[in-house]
């Protein structure tokens, strides 16, 4: 291999690395978005400020459903993160 040709590869490596890279910090701002409204559905329904019959689908109970989208979140937060991890190594 050439030496223009190695520098040509080195760049498009670091390309898609940063793209990467760009992608999982977008998963993990998804992630924490999520977290954030899941968590905070729970406490307002808790308190009564929010009913969860609003978002009940089927036969499951509305506090099911905003309770998956705050686990929904710490998952994408983890894969986002685990992946991020696994990569720098």
């Amino acid at each position: 291999m050439m030496y223009s040709e190695k520098i040509k590869f080195n760049y498009f490596e670091k390309m898609i690395a940063s793209h990467k890279h760009k992608i999982l910090e977008i998963v993990i701002l998804i992630g924490n978005i999520l977290t954030v409204l899941g968590c905070g559905g729970l406490v307002l329904g808790l308190f009564g400020l929010f009913s969860f019959d609003s978002v009940a689908f089927g036969l499951s109970s509305g506090i099911r459903i905003v309770g998956l989208v705050a686990i929904s979140g710490c998952m994408l937060n983890a894969i986002g993160h685990g992946i991020l991890d696994y990569s720098k190594n």
